[in-house]
């Protein structure tokens, strides 16, 4: 099963999600607060509703609530984001693919908040990603089967504080039993695909991968 989650963030480009929705047709989609009113404009009704609704458009919420559309409301006091609301419920439903849209946006530490869920989904065994419209970011743990077109811009960076035993195959920067740390970024900053399948593995640590959409 595949959840699709719009989030509160910034989308520059609606045909992107538009075009993401049409090729994931039977994904199920969340609006969380805000992100709903995103869902509007691309003419889609939600599956669900959740967050404490205090940036929905509250005309759009009557409309949703009396179309009998699921909503779940939570107090605005509370520990965790509506974006955390919603990956615990995809936790907790056995999803098993996550993608978070609009996760990126003018708020830094709602973007950098959201790669923790990242991990949350990823020790939940989630297959789970963020995507806008110049990056697709997932976490790996073990081995990340790739195939991206030749000519493709990878970021790869530890996601942990170190990353041992990583390998990179087909990519114009090969690897073989590296490490990674917070204390060289750069080092798998900007590699490119030279193979139409790439592989990407890590024996200890967590790996940040950042797919990079060069228009």
């Amino acid at each position: 099963m595949h959840a699709i989650i719009f989030i509160n963030g910034t989308y520059d480009d609606l045909s992107f999600y538009e075009n993401y929705l049409k090729n994931h047709p039977s994904a199920t989609v969340i609006g969380v607060d805000g992100g709903t009113n995103v869902l509007h404009s691309l003419h889609r009704i939600p599956d669900y509703i959740m967050g404490d609704l205090d940036s929905i458009d509250q005309s759009l919420l009557k409309q949703y609530q009396k179309a009998g559309v699921a909503i779940a409301k939570y107090p605005c006091q509370k520990d965790e984001t509506d974006t955390e609301l919603a990956v615990q419920y995809c936790i907790q439903q056995n999803y098993t693919k996550v993608t978070l849209l609009g996760a990126l946006g003018t708020r830094f530490d709602h973007s950098f908040g959201n790669l923790y869920l990242l991990n949350c989904l990823l020790k939940a065994g989630i297959e789970a990603q963020m995507i806008n419209e110049y990056n697709q970011i997932q976490l790996t743990n073990a081995v990340l089967n790739l195939q991206k077109k030749p000519g493709t811009t990878l970021s790869i960076m530890a996601f942990t504080d170190e990353a041992k035993g990583i390998t990179l195959e087909g990519f114009k920067y090969p690897v073989e039993a590296g490490t990674m740390n917070h204390y060289q970024p750069g080092y798998g900053i900007s590699n490119v695909t030279v193979s139409p399948k790439q592989t990407i593995s890590v024996k200890e640590g967590i790996l940040l991968i950042d797919i990079i959409d060069e228009k």
